[in-house]
C-alpha cells in the first residue's frame, strides 16, 4: 500500500526534533501535547518505524529518525518555497531580534543563514544585550523576538541547556596564594552573576582586573593570558582553553536557553525566525 506524507505531520515532527520537547513543540505549533503525540504516532505508522525516543533530557530522534529529519527539512523547505513562488508572494518586512552578546558569535551566523534561505527580503534589526535587559526590552515591546537565558532548574522546559565554564588562555597560570584574576562582562550578564556568586558563596578570594561590555573585547583580554572568565561552553573559541580544575574552582550553573516571540505583531516572520533559532541550537556542536 502506498502512503503519502502529510506536510503537517512532517512539520510537527521537525518541531519536536528542533525543540527536543513535546511540550515546547506543542506550544510552538499551537496544539495540545496529546494532539501532537497522536500526529507523531500517525507519522510513525506511515513510515513503519519509531522516529523518536524519550530519554532523561527530553526527546531525540532514533537512528531512522535522524535519517528522516534530513528529508523532512528538505520537504518543508521545498513546500514553503513552492507556495511562495506560485502565489507570487514576496515576503518583506522588518523583525527586531535580540540575543546575548556571546550568542551573537556562536549562534547568530547559522540562524541568519537559515532565515535568509526562506526570507531573503526581510530586514532584521539585531540587538545584543544581557538577558535581563533583553527581557525588559521584550516586555516593553521594543523587540519582537529574543533568545535569552535563565538559570536552569530541574524539569524546566527550554530549547537547550548551556554549560557555563571557566576559560583562559593556554599560557594562563592560576596561583592559589593570590586572589583569582577575572575579566567580567556587563553586570547584568548571567556569566558575571554566576562567577561572582560562586566565589562569594565559597569565600574564594577574587579580583576583577578588567570589565567590558563587548564579547570580542572580553576574548581579547583573555588572550593576554592575565585573567580568566566564565563563558558559555559553545562560545569558547579554539585558541582558548576550558579550565578543568574541579578541586580548585567551584562548578558553575547551567543555563536554560529560551526564546520569546510576539507572533501577533509580525506573524510568520517571527515564527520562521523562532524555528531557525531552535534548529540552530539543536544542531549546535559543543566542546
Amino acid at each position: 500500500m502506498r502512503y503519502n506524507l502529510d506536510i503537517d505531520l512532517v512539520r510537527s515532527f521537525c518541531a519536536v526534533v528542533d525543540f527536543g520537547s513535546f511540550s515546547v513543540a506543542a506550544d510552538y505549533i499551537g496544539r495540545t501535547q496529546s494532539a501532537l503525540s497522536m500526529q507523531i504516532q500517525k507519522l510513525e505508522k506511515i513510515t513503519g518505524c519509531a522516529l523518536l525516543i524519550r530519554n532523561g533530557r527530553g526527546v531525540m530522534p532514533t537512528a531512522k529518525g535522524q535519517r528522516f529529519v534530513v528529508y523532512a527539512r528538505n520537504l518543508l523547505q521545498l513546500h514553503d518555497r513552492a507556495l511562495l513562488d506560485v502565489t507570487d508572494q514576496d515576503i518583506t518586512g522588518e523583525v527586531s531580534f535580540g540575543c546575548p552578546d556571546d550568542f551573537g558569535l556562536s549562534v547568530l551566523p547559522n540562524v541568519l543563514k537559515l532565515y535568509a534561505q526562506t526570507h531573503p527580503n526581510v530586514r532584521l534589526n539585531i540587538t545584543c544585550a544581557p538577558s535581563p535587559r533583553l527581557l525588559e526590552l521584550y516586555k516593553n515591546n521594543q523587540v519582537d523576538i529574543i533568545l535569552c537565558s535563565y538559570y536552569y532548574e530541574e524539569h524546566m522546559a527550554c530549547l537547550k541547556r548551556e554549560s557555563l565554564v571557566w576559560v583562559a588562555a593556554p599560557e594562563f597560570r592560576l596561583s592559589l596564594d593570590q586572589p583569582i584574576p577575572l575579566v567580567i562582562s556587563e553586570s547584568q550578564a548571567r556569566e558575571h552573576e554566576a562567577a561572582i556568586r560562586v566565589f562569594s558563596q565559597q569565600n574564594i578570594s577574587y579580583c576583577i582586573q578588567y570589565t567590558t561590555e563587548n564579547t570580542c573585547a572580553l576574548l581579547g583580554i583573555l588572550r593576554s593570558g592575565l585573567v580568566m572568565a566564565a563563558m558559555i561552553r559553545s562560545a569558547v573559541p579554539d585558541d582558548l582553553k576550558i579550565l578543568s580544575l574541579e578541586s580548585v574552582l567551584p562548578p558553575l550553573p547551567q543555563l536554560a536557553m529560551a526564546c520569546h516571540h510576539a507572533s501577533h505583531k509580525t506573524g510568520l516572520l517571527t515564527d520562521a525566525l523562532y524555528a531557525c533559532i531552535a534548529q540552530t541550537l539543536q544542531n549546535q556542536d559543543t566542546r
